[in-house]
């Protein structure tokens, strides 16, 4: 009798098999779609960013980014998005006379240009729009036993739209 339980409960499993088979395969089917999913999602936030970032006419914050993202993605993944098209040399960063980092896009930088970032901010001190400056290129002489990593290159003020409503 103890035979016959063990045929009974082996005949199960084998009659089963399929059935299981079928469920990791279609386990391994759902996370394959999980990461095609995040592989677009990731896409269409790095896409939506980036465009964000094209459109608007001055450098912007993380935080500003963020809120016009509309709920595409979290805040870290538009940390990360920012870093990424740093890396990738599509935007640059510029901090303003807070101290905060904005991102603009980078027009007419080459490879080395962005490296060393050679062009002025302009950080307005009554609408706090932080401009690039691309026309005015400036040469800094440091020293050759200096490697320079970063240089922002920020001037403050009041901009030409501020200044007519003054």
């Amino acid at each position: 009798k103890q035979e016959n339980k063990f045929h009974f409960f082996l005949l199960i499993f084998i009659c089963n098999f399929d059935a299981i088979t079928n469920i990791l395969q279609l386990c391994n089917i759902v996370a394959f779609i999980k990461i095609i999913m995040a592989i677009i999602r990731n896409t269409i936030a790095k896409k939506t960013v980036f465009e964000i970032i094209q459109l608007n006419k001055t450098a912007m914050s993380q935080t500003e980014i963020f809120a016009k993202v509309n709920n595409i993605c979290d805040r870290v993944t538009v940390y990360r998005i920012l870093e990424r098209l740093v890396k990738e040399v599509k935007i640059h960063k510029i901090v303003n006379i807070n101290g905060v980092i904005n991102y603009a896009p980078c027009n007419s930088c080459e490879h080395e240009q962005h490296v060393h970032h050679d062009h002025l901010h302009f950080s307005c001190t009554t609408c706090k729009k932080l401009t690039c400056i691309s026309d005015n290129h400036i040469e800094l002489n440091i020293p050759s036993n200096y490697q320079v990593a970063e240089v922002f290159l920020t001037v403050s003020g009041i901009c030409p739209s501020c200044s007519k409503t003054l």
